[in-house]
Formats: C-alpha cells, structure tokens, sequence
C-alpha cells in the first residue's frame, strides 16, 4: 500500500481525504473501519499510516485549497 501510494505523489496535485481513499484502500464493498478484505485492526492501521502521509504533505494540498 505505501509503494503505490507514494508512486502516486509523484502525479499527485492534491491531497485526498481519507473518506475519498477508503474504497481504494480497504476495497469494495466497506464499512465505516473495515471491509470483506480487511479487518478491523488492519484497517486502523492502514488509515493511520495514510493520514500520516496526507499530513506530511507529500500528495500537496489538501483538497479544496487554491494551488
């Protein structure tokens, strides 16, 4: 998950907001912590390690703010 999120930041222009990610990080169909393919703890994981990297500031921006 982190190799391909930050191959992404490369091309990134903004950050994206962990509600937006969700789907593409836990899979589909998901529930508010987890998902068919992740349990509950991996997934708390998964969503510290994404916030982290979002407010590090590697993909930019939050979303919604001017460039």
């Amino acid at each position: 998950m982190l190799a391909t999120e930050l191959e992404g930041a490369e091309r990134a222009a903004c950050t994206e907001t962990w509600d937006t990610m969700k789907p593409y990080l836990l899979g589909t169909p998901h529930g508010s912590s987890q998902s068919m393919f992740v349990s509950d703890d991996t997934s708390k994981e998964i969503r510290k390690m994404y916030k982290a990297m979002a407010a590090s500031g590697i993909f930019g921006p939050e979303r919604g703010y001017s460039l």
